[in-house]
Formats: structure tokens, sequence, C-alpha cells
């Protein structure tokens, strides 16, 4: 009797100590879900071929053209231009491991953005718009003339249309410095300008996808791409694919900040 009663204690302690292990682990997941899941990597690249289909529609009704880009500035030029094909999905705007809604200026790897009522994950590469002609700038700074315009491009499948981002739209430049944390975390005025406004390339290389983004290519076609490879695509028509933050432009692996110095080289 002594013997069963000795085992029912050891029963009860089991019971116990796993009991607290799994509140443990509950209390533990909100943190765990904060890091992005490489699984998850597969819906968005599907999300991606679905915009493929939405892109390619719109350029079939417009001659192959694009956006005209004077409204990319709200969000709004291509959400609004292609919200017929979408709307019933709005899913697709939004990469499953983008779970935290971000503001407009404090964003996180796993942040979505928000313009009106809409929430995504994706940007725009905004030099794929077709300005109307005679316009010199858009938005007042950005040359009309480095502009893509259509999707009948030289190498398309090097030409990014649309990818992981933390803002809805951007406009990389060879010479767009990694900003120095792994986030996008504001901490004034200045580092605003500096990571929001003079630094477009900061736009898209986030750590969603264990190094990687997903880019919907102009040809459609859709890879994953790695964070320093960003550098080598052609961005604009002007876009020199072999700058200073290339293996081929003389970067060096101390070049990069700390968080990104794991990352494969290109």
């Amino acid at each position: 009797m002594a013997d069963r009663r000795g085992l029912a204690r050891i029963e009860l302690l089991v019971i116990v100590g796993l009991a607290v292990f799994l509140v443990l682990l509950v209390l533990q997941t909100p943190v765990t879900r904060r890091r992005p899941l490489p699984g998850r990597s597969v819906y968005c690249l599907a999300n991606l071929r679905k915009w493929a289909l939405v892109f390619s529609m719109y350029t079939e009704d417009n001659n192959g053209c694009f956006f005209n880009g004077e409204e990319l500035g709200g969000g709004h030029g291509w959400l609004d231009a292609t919200r017929h094909s979408w709307r019933s999905a709005p899913k697709i705007l939004r990469c499953p491991n983008a779970t935290k809604p971000g503001t407009q200026v404090d964003r996180s790897v796993v942040g979505a953005w928000k313009t009106g009522d809409d929430m995504g994950s994706y940007g725009l590469n905004g030099w794929v718009c077709n300005p109307r002609e005679g316009k010199k700038l858009l938005l007042g700074l950005r040359p009309a003339e480095y502009c893509w315009r259509s999707t009948k491009v030289e190498d398309a499948d090097n030409v990014p249309l649309f990818l992981d981002a933390m803002w809805f739209e951007g406009w990389p430049m060879h010479t767009d410095r990694p900003r120095p944390a792994k986030d996008w975390l504001v901490g004034g005025p200045a580092r605003v300008a500096i990571e929001v406004n003079t630094s477009e390339m900061n736009r898209f290389y986030i750590d969603r996808h264990e190094g990687h983004v997903n880019v919907l290519f102009m040809d459609y076609s859709v890879r994953k791409v790695g964070l320093k490879e960003l550098w080598t695509l052609k961005w604009h028509r002007n876009y020199i694919v072999d700058g200073p933050w290339t293996k081929a432009g003389g970067v060096l692996p101390t070049d990069w900040p700390l968080w990104m110095k794991e990352f494969r080289e290109y």
C-alpha cells in the first residue's frame, strides 16, 4: 500500500511538471511568433504568383504599360488601379510572416504597413511606372527618364516589380546604404530622413525569409533573393548593378552592418 502511495506521488509530480511545462510554453508563444517561420515562405511565393496575374491583367489592358506614378507616394496608385482584381481576396496583400501591424515610421521584420483601410507587406518598385508625356520628375524628385514604363524591357527577369517590403512602394538607387538596425525603428527626425527617404532600399531588404526576400520580377517570374543580392538587381534604367554595395563594386564583408554580415555576398 505504501508503495502504491509513493507511486501515486511520483505520478502526480510528473503530471504537475508537465502542466508547468505546457503553461511556460504557452506564455512563450507570443515571443516565438515574432520570428519569421521558414515554411510560410511557400505561401508568400504563392501570393506573389497571384500578383503576377494581377499585374499582367492590368498591363494587358493598358498596352503593356504600368500606372503613371503620380499617386504612388500615398500608396494608392497601384492599390486603386488593381483593386478590382484582388478586393475579394485581400489576404494576398500580406506575407504570412508579416503578422504585426506597424506605424507609418516604426516597423519590424514581421510588420505590415497600413494606408487608408489597406494593410499589406509587399511593395512596388516605383521605377516601373509610366509617367505622363512631358513629365520630368515624379513626386518632385525622381527622374522620369529612369522609369521602365512597360513590361517590354531587356533582362526582365532581373528587374524587380513587386516584393516583400516594409512600405507600399520604394525607389532604390545603387548608392543606397544599408541601415544599421535589423528592424526599421525610428530614433528621431534625422533618422527618419535617412531610413525612409534618402535610402529607399531600406524599404525592401528585410530578414523575413531567413536572409532572403521573395520577389516578383518584370517577366512575372517569382523567386527568393538574398538580402545583399538586392543591390545587384536592375531597379531602374540607369541603375548600376555592380555598384558600391556589390562584390563587383568592391564592397567588403566588414562594410555591412553587423546584422547583415552573416548573409551571402553577391
